[in-house]
């Protein structure tokens, strides 16, 4: 079979090539991770910015709307002046329209504003404002459709005596707020009301109607009062979107900044790209460098084998070629060494010698080394590397021990068996890693009231068993029912979500020496109890006395 063996040339030419693409490459990931990292990270902050920056006004103009309608309220309960109520009224700068509406429902309009046949069929027959008005309480409709000027409109309603006055809320100084707020290309903001209607958009479609997006999940979670940013789709842009969230205090509107995830990654693409031009000058220039410094060694090696040839076939007179001036300084100290082989090779003897001795040395401390090893291997089988507890095999030891003592010693004896409730659901739910967490927790809290002498396990899965010898059954449920309040008390926290905990235990007691029984039945006694906890409806303890 022929051999295949490249030239040393051939393979310093390649050497070099590998070597200017493994930088080029590192530096494009670590480029391309660190600018999409800072963008983000930027586009993160600037959109929560915006989404809470501009939460505030929209909540003045608002609270400020609100305050003028319970004012006006007050003014028409206390005055009949319809002279001064209509100048009051004319004067205020927060609703386009205002009504007094009369249980019977037939409404009063004011000097500027009409009351007209339409307009009250659209108050009585809008089931959120008939609802305000039929219950007397003050309040705001939402975004629902005004039959006057058949545009989205919100109202706010508050009672005056037995009537009710309705106020149509003026959205210009909102709609110019929100409409002030545009970044990159396509970046803008929006507004929903409390139901999930949109009040302002820049999509005029979208503002042709009330259109609800109450489904999307930014804005669910700013329905719930909360403060962020989230990624999403956006049928309007039809692209992925970065936006930050903000809910308005008390009137609970969602405020949005999104702008498309492509605009973030636009200036990372043109870097990028300019480093892999960079990279592909870099690497031209390094395949030329390659070819010189491969002539430049391997010329002076190839003269240093022609005089090592000679040595070879018994000429030993230590005549070698020149390198010449420019040959490499380690080529030329091996010419040197060559010259004088007969004597290496004496002291390449003794060389040999030690290297045997030190390899014996590294022999004895490797053999050293495998033990201890093999010693931390033997005490990691019976430890559950998970929670830290003993495992099966040690469990099986411990009872082992147990057995060969007199019952008198142990005696009464107690396995409680501990059942993490719905674990399967939780690890389906939230993923695997919030199940380990859990499981390392619930074995931390029956570590902290169980007793030195007691054996903790983790039995298996989602079970946890401890044998307790010398312990009565009233102390055994005491201390079960710590744990179960403990972990029932102290749900966990996953990305906002609480995770409930409960656990389903099983009692197995053995009080009477002559009538001991082995330490299977109760284990089976103890697995036997807690299905009954589970089928009792879970987050209980059970005994089941042998």
């Amino acid at each position: 079979m022929r051999t295949f063996r490249p030239s040393l040339k051939t393979m310093l030419i390649l050497a070099f090539i590998v070597i200017s693409i493994a930088p080029v490459a590192v530096m494009t990931t670590w480029l391309n991770t660190g600018i999409h990292n800072g963008v983000m990270k930027e586009a993160h902050d600037k959109n929560q910015l915006l989404s809470e920056n501009m939460a505030n006004p929209v909540y003045l103009y608002l609270k400020a709307a609100q305050r003028n309608l319970n004012l006006l309220a007050n003014i028409l309960e206390k005055t009949r002046d319809q002279v001064a109520i209509n100048e009051t009224i004319t004067s205020q700068a927060y609703f386009e329209n205002l009504v007094l509406v009369a249980p019977d429902g037939t409404a009063q309009g004011f000097d500027g504003y009409k009351a007209t046949p339409e307009y009250v069929h659209f108050l009585q027959k809008n089931h959120v404002i008939q609802s305000m008005l039929s219950r007397h309480v003050a309040g705001n409709s939402g975004m629902v459709l005004n039959p006057q000027t058949n545009k989205p409109a919100l109202f706010f309603v508050h009672p005056v005596g037995q009537n009710m006055l309705v106020g149509s809320l003026r959205l210009a100084p909102i709609e110019s707020l929100a409409a002030a707020i545009h970044f990159g290309k396509l970046g803008h903001c929006a507004i929903t009301d409390q139901f999930g209607n949109i009040v302002h958009h820049p999509n005029p479609k979208w503002m042709s109607g009330v259109k609800n997006i109450s489904n999307w999940p930014i804005v669910q979670a700013g329905l719930q009062g909360k403060r962020g940013v989230m990624t999403f789709y956006s049928p309007f842009i039809k692209a992925d979107m970065i936006a930050g969230y903000a809910a308005v205090p008390e009137f609970n509107w969602v405020i949005l900044t999104p702008q498309p995830l492509s605009e973030l990654t636009a200036e990372a693409k043109i870097l990028i790209h300019g480093s892999l031009l960079f990279g592909a000058v870099g690497l031209v220039i390094s395949v030329l460098l390659a070819i010189f410094m491969a002539n430049w060694i391997v010329k002076p090696i190839n003269v240093l084998a022609e005089g090592i040839e000679r040595i070879r076939k018994n000429d030993y007179s230590g005549k070698f070629i020149p390198l010449g001036r420019t040959a490499p300084q380690e080529i030329e100290t091996l010419r040197n060494y060559s010259i004088h082989m007969v004597d290496s090779i004496r002291e390449a003897v003794a060389a040999r010698d030690e290297l045997n001795r030190q390899l014996e040395n590294r022999i004895r401390q490797a053999t050293q080394e495998l033990t201890d090893a093999n010693k931390k291997l033997s005490i990691h089988a019976h430890v559950d590397e998970l929670t830290n507890l003993k495992n099966r095999r040690a469990l099986w030891e411990r009872l082992s021990d147990l057995n060969k003592l007199n019952p008198e010693s142990y005696m009464p004896m107690q396995v409680m068996l501990f059942d993490v409730d719905q674990f399967k659901q939780i690890n389906d739910s939230y993923g695997h890693d919030v199940g380990d967490y859990i499981l390392t927790q619930v074995a931390r809290e029956i570590e902290k009231h169980t007793r030195d002498k007691d054996f903790v396990v983790r039995y298996g899965g989602d079970e946890f068993l401890v044998v307790m010898p010398g312990c009565t059954p009233d102390n055994a449920y005491r201390r079960a029912e710590a744990i179960r309040a403990s972990i029932t008390s102290s749900p966990l926290i996953v990305s906002g979500h609480t995770v409930p905990v409960t656990l389903s235990i099983g009692i197995a007691d053995q009080t009477a020496i002559e009538t001991s029984a082995s330490f299977s039945e109760m284990l089976k006694a103890a697995d036997t109890a807690m299905y009954q906890s589970k089928e009792n409806g879970r987050n209980r303890i059970s005994f089941n006395k042998v």
